[in-house]
């Protein structure tokens, strides 16, 4: 079956309000079809210190991907796994947050240098 280039489900800018909207339905950008589209969501709820998250809920909230994860993981983000289930604390993603922050500062500072 032939999509036109679109997959299941698509983000795009509405031209009357410029909102982004997940489109659930390709075809639905044919025949104007309304109810086939849900606005996206674009607010995260925060990742707390003191917490464990389940991976979809880090993901949820962090709003990543599943690529973004891997690379995050492969950077030194630090999981649990548990039982066949993987977690992250919320300590760990700040603390990763913080080193990637370093990192580019002295990254920059050292570029800057050899200036």
């Amino acid at each position: 079956m032939d999509r036109g280039g679109l997959s299941r489900r698509q983000v795009m800018v509405d031209k009357e309000s410029g909102l982004p909207v997940t489109i659930r339905n390709p075809q639905s950008i044919e025949t104007n079809q309304r109810s086939e589209t849900v606005p996206a969501t674009t607010s995260h709820e925060p990742i707390r210190s003191g917490e464990v998250y389940t991976l979809e809920e880090f993901r949820r909230r962090a709003g990543m991907g599943r690529h973004a994860y891997r690379m995050a993981k492969k950077a030194g983000l630090q999981v649990v796994n548990l039982h066949n289930r993987v977690y992250v604390r919320g300590a760990d993603w700040l603390s990763y947050i913080d080193a990637t922050i370093n990192q580019a500062t002295t990254d920059n500072a050292s570029e800057n240098a050899s200036r």
